[in-house]
């Protein structure tokens, strides 16, 4: 990762993590991490050029992973572009909210597995996914275009509980 939180809460904003000829042999690239353990928001960020072909997986703007709801992570008004992978994952128990960010990644826009909270007023475009969800929360007021699937909801462990409204697919 470019930018690893461990700790909390620690907001970033007004930042630009540009990962333009990052030379990384890893599972992932990674823009901003938030580790387990750690809360904060980022804002107004711009998160671009993550491309990793020497990765097992690819790359991500914003990784949040948690094991409560106290590990909540915020993402909103930010930009995310030429990303191989996800705009945003969001991976155990946490309190994700994502809200007013552009984003066109390669792959999928939101991966969100499989903690709570919020996706809205987002608006993604291109890749193959804008939204994979295992978890209840609600998803609202997003823009998703130009991909080959909107939205792919999979009750995970938590079961249901998702709530998706006014969304232009």
């Amino acid at each position: 990762a470019f930018v690893t939180i461990s700790a909390g809460p620690v907001n970033i904003s007004n930042i630009t993590v540009d990962g333009s000829g990052a030379n990384v042999v890893e599972n992932w690239l990674i823009g901003i991490l938030y580790l387990d353990g750690s809360s904060g928001t980022v804002k107004e960020a711009t998160l671009r050029h993550f491309s990793c072909s020497s990765c097992d997986f690819g790359s991500v703007g914003v990784w949040a992973e948690g094991s409560s709801s106290a590990n909540a992570v915020t993402i909103e008004n930010s930009s995310f572009h030429d990303i191989d992978n996800s705009s945003v994952v969001g991976y155990g128990n946490n309190l994700l909210t994502v809200k007013g960010n552009t984003m066109e990644a390669t792959y999928v826009q939101i991966q969100w597995l499989p903690g709570g909270g919020s996706i809205t007023g987002n608006v993604m475009k291109g890749g193959q996914g804008g939204v994979v969800v295992e978890s209840p929360g609600t998803i609202s007021g997003n823009t998703i275009s130009a991909m080959s699937s909107g939205l792919f909801y999979q009750p995970g462990a938590l079961g249901g509980g998702l709530s998706v409204i006014n969304n232009k697919i």
